[in-house]
């Protein structure tokens, strides 16, 4: 929605990113496309885990104590920065409250 709003407004960022948008979902929609395979900013699995912890109060965790959480209940086997787990949290947060008033 925010894409198709700039892409009306006239700015040219939004519209490079709503027909990249476009040309993946028509790609998926003929099946030359693998949704699981799409570069984002964030790793599917991590969101998936923040996701789920908001229902049992992660966002009441310092940006270490997230770190230490994803070190222990993550199943990619690395090592979790408590910035990035911060960063994704808020972003995760801000999703989930724009899905809500959608």
């Amino acid at each position: 929605m925010e894409l198709v709003a700039g892409d009306k407004a006239g700015h040219e960022k939004s519209s490079k990113q709503l027909a990249s948008v476009t040309k993946d979902y028509n790609d998926w929609r003929y099946g030359k496309l693998d949704p699981n395979v799409l570069r984002s900013k964030f790793d599917y699995n991590h969101l998936t885990l923040m996701r789920c912890g908001l229902d049992l109060g992660i966002e009441t965790l310092t940006q270490e104590e997230l770190a230490d959480c994803f070190d222990e209940v993550c199943t990619c086997g690395g090592e979790h920065d408590g910035e990035n787990l911060r960063k994704l949290r808020t972003r995760t947060i801000e999703m989930m409250e724009r899905l809500r008033a959608g």
